[in-house]
């Protein structure tokens, strides 16, 4: 600000720069955290070690664990059991690097040794340059269809048996009938 003899304000120099583009930017953040944070689907993230950086609270609440914070740092392979680790290293891990998503299902493991049966959707990350920098993870909880599949399958086995006795049944009357 210049002024003159007397103190009065001459004139003002500044800067103005549009940050027009940078709210949009900060709306959009804060629309798409919202998202994920009300989402039913467990979201994660990890870095290209494994190392979990990001869950929403649907994830942590299917783990069972107390917090998000008790989630991030530790390795994703700490939620799967032996098997399951060794199945990603041999066939789940190379058709990611390869083909950039895998789908299929899973067991997880949650913080209290719960065995969670789970559709997860596996993908890489990229930066602007296309260079891997995460792995992404959508985890779907399928206990409710996995639990009715084997209902039906068990009321299936229950009718094929009850079938296989009216039949022998039916076979026996008949048979005292001829004599």
């Amino acid at each position: 600000m210049s002024r003159d003899e007397q103190g009065r304000a001459l004139r003002l120099v500044g800067t103005q720069t549009d940050i027009t583009e940078r709210k949009q930017a900060e709306k959009e953040l804060q629309i798409f955290k919202r998202f994920a944070e009300t989402s039913g689907q467990g979201f994660g993230i990890t870095n290209l070690d494994g190392q979990i950086t990001y869950v929403n609270r649907t994830l942590c609440r299917m783990l069972e664990e107390a917090s998000i914070e008790a989630v991030c740092h530790n390795n994703f392979t700490h939620y799967y059991q032996v098997d399951i680790q060794a199945r990603f290293q041999k066939e789940i891990m190379p058709i990611l690097k390869e083909k950039n998503q895998w789908t299929g299902e899973l067991t997880m493991v949650s913080a209290t040794g719960r065995q969670i049966p789970t559709l997860e959707s596996l993908f890489v990350i990229r930066d602007e340059h296309g260079k891997a920098c995460y792995f992404g993870d959508v985890v779907t909880d399928i206990t409710l269809r996995k639990n009715t599949e084997q209902a039906l399958q068990n009321a299936k086995e229950q009718a094929e048996l009850a079938n296989r006795f009216k039949s022998e049944f039916l076979a026996n009357m008949s048979r005292s009938e001829e004599q």
